[in-house]
């Protein structure tokens, strides 16, 4: 299984380092596909997930978005596992810390949101720091190379400090 996350997360950092587009369009997303496949009400109907309109049962907006938030948390904590396993192989701590991050991402989405505009470089840093994790799980897997606890979060937080540093210096650079 470590190849093949290893293989994922180099895979995703080329994507997210070299990707010209900033992210997809609406309309491509696997929630807004499904969620045109759902027979739904135009409007919100007060607090109701469901409402039964000329004898037929439908979703309202509020349902849709709560089909959305959740699909995003399993991504989310799909994607952070392997990154997790970088870190430690304590199997209850990765999963654990996944859940408790799953749970604190919404509250964190509205505080970093205004921020990751300012942050223009972040997707470097991000493509190198999967890059690192991909790697170093290959080559623990291989029986190649074993990097410490201590080395990967100091390789991850110089990485993120010097993508922030690099993008608000530009920022303040610009005209």
């Amino acid at each position: 299984m470590m190849y093949i996350f290893g293989a994922i997360l180099i895979y995703t950092a080329i994507k997210t380092a070299f990707s010209k587009s900033e992210g997809k369009k609406t309309e491509d997303t696997l929630s807004y596909k499904l969620s045109k496949k759902i027979n739904s009400t135009p409007d919100l109907r007060g607090a109701k997930f469901l409402v039964r309109e000329n004898g037929k049962m439908l979703a309202t907006p509020l349902l849709l978005c709560l089909i959305v938030i959740e699909l995003s948390d399993i991504m989310f904590a799909f994607d952070s596992i392997p990154a997790a396993l970088a870190i430690s192989t304590d199997i209850f701590l990765v999963y654990t810390s996944n859940i408790f991050a799953v749970m604190g991402l919404r509250s964190m989405y509205f505080v970093i949101r205004d921020v990751l505009g300012n942050l223009r470089f972040l997707k470097y840093g991000l493509g190198v720091i999967l890059m690192f994790i991909g790697l170093k799980m290959l080559l623990s897997a291989a029986d190649i190379c074993e990097v410490s606890t201590f080395a990967s979060l100091a390789v991850i937080i110089i990485v993120l400090a010097v993508t922030v540093v690099a993008s608000l210096a530009s920022k303040n650079s610009s005209p």
